[in-house]
């Protein structure tokens, strides 16, 4: 999952964004008012197809419910902070890492993301279980 900080309230995404869940979502903090550097980079390159706005509020939480261009931010900023590896798995450890005060068990976190491959933006939509299961305030 990820953890995007906006407005001084924590929204998860490693995702997509982040994490999204979990991973996802996994944007780190940022500072209050201010959306974290990779998200902003992928938000600008959809070229006004998807706004900050559209962002503020989303989590994996409903995963499904998600807008497939929402979801291809949270995957282009997992892609940017690295957590997406060449063959599609989520980098675990360096997602865990970065998501450790937010994890109620980084075990059966790491073994939930383990096999979860992201290929396209719909893919995001896998880690909005291991999102649910695992961070301490879905």
């Amino acid at each position: 999952m990820v953890d995007i900080n906006i407005s001084g309230r924590s929204m998860f995404v490693s995702a997509i964004l982040l994490c999204v869940a979990s991973t996802l979502l996994v944007f780190g903090n940022c500072e209050e008012e201010k959306i974290c550097p990779f998200l902003a980079a992928c938000i600008k390159e959809t070229d006004g197809q998807v706004t900050n706005e559209e962002i503020k509020g989303v989590t994996l939480k409903n995963a499904e419910d998600i807008p497939e261009k929402i979801l291809c931010v949270f995957k282009c900023a997992m892609d940017k902070r690295k957590f997406i590896m060449d063959d599609g798995k989520i980098d675990v450890d360096k997602a865990a890492a970065n998501m450790k005060d937010k994890i109620e068990d980084i075990d059966g976190y790491k073994d939930c993301m383990k096999d979860i491959e992201i290929k396209n933006c719909g893919d995001m939509k896998k880690i909005g279980k291991c999102y649910e299961k695992f961070f301490k305030n879905p």
